[in-house]
């Protein structure tokens, strides 16, 4: 029976696979919404600018316009370059940060991947030698790369890797592979599935004990406010009826006594 790996492994491991997930994840600034509209005022703005030099360099005469409406294009064709200039500075910068935390993330879920395979070769109780041999065998080398990095033979390698399997429970590198896999998928699926198993608490409102207390005493005080007037108008009455009413209460408690208490089950076939 294998146990879990800790929880702050896993925990390191998936921050970092997160912080993977979330490289190239660009908004804001960065949507195609953005981009596209910029990259089009951009190449307008420096196709007018151009046209210019063109002209004069092909001996193209270009039509007059007026130099008012000349003057709002030369605006906004420097105000779009100025735009674009300031939105690549920004992509620029946002590029290099996320490259910075993706590599911090691979950072973090290399060392708890690391920090997971120390775990299970000392729970294995593997030997120095069977680690080593173990941890190329994960990363895929076959039996003669394994016997060329160790400097052994492959028969040794063969050995030590019978080894392994057998005190990791199974039978081939792919079902040794899969037992970290299966360690690194398995324990945030069960986290989950508790969190939505339990259901969710809900805070009793401040003063809800007191507005409770306070209804009853109401009530039971309505309730013998109603029998004391009742009382007061018909005297006769409940003279009359409270013999009755003990009457009563003495044949139910005469019930209650001479009932049978059974303790104990009677168990069919289990004869005393």
């Amino acid at each position: 029976m294998r146990g879990l790996p800790s929880f702050a492994t896993l925990s390191s491991f998936f921050d970092g696979l997160h912080a993977l997930r979330a490289h190239g994840r660009r908004g804001g600034l960065g949507s195609p919404f953005v981009v596209v509209p910029l990259f089009a005022v951009q190449a307008v703005a420096a196709l007018y600018f151009v046209s210019g030099i063109l002209a004069a360099l092909l001996g193209i005469a270009l039509p007059p316009i007026d130099w008012q409406l000349r003057e709002m294009l030369e605006i906004g064709a420097a105000l779009a370059l100025l735009v674009g200039l300031v939105f690549g500075a920004h992509v620029l910068l946002t590029l290099r940060r996320e490259a910075h935390v993706a590599r911090e993330g691979l950072r973090r879920a290399s060392t708890a991947f690391a920090d997971l395979l120390e775990e299970r070769f000392d729970e294995w109780h593997l030997t120095p030698a069977e680690r080593d041999v173990a941890l190329f065998a994960i990363k895929g080398l076959s039996l003669a790369e394994i016997a060329r990095l160790r400097e052994t033979s492959e028969g040794t390698v063969k050995a030590q890797t019978a080894a392994i399997y057998r005190k990791a429970g199974v039978s081939a590198r792919s079902q040794l592979v899969s037992l970290f896999i299966e360690d690194l998928m398995s324990v945030p699926e069960e986290r989950a599935e508790a969190d939505r198993a339990s259901p969710p608490r809900v805070a009793p409102s401040p003063g809800t004990g007191a507005v409770s207390r306070a209804a009853a005493l109401a009530e039971s005080t309505g309730t013998a406010r109603a029998l004391t007037k009742s009382a007061t108008k018909n005297p006769g009455r409940e003279a009359s009826a409270a013999p009755k009413r003990r009457k009563r209460r003495s044949a139910t408690s005469t019930e209650v006594e001479g009932t049978p208490q059974h303790d104990e089950a009677v168990v069919p076939g289990r004869l005393h």
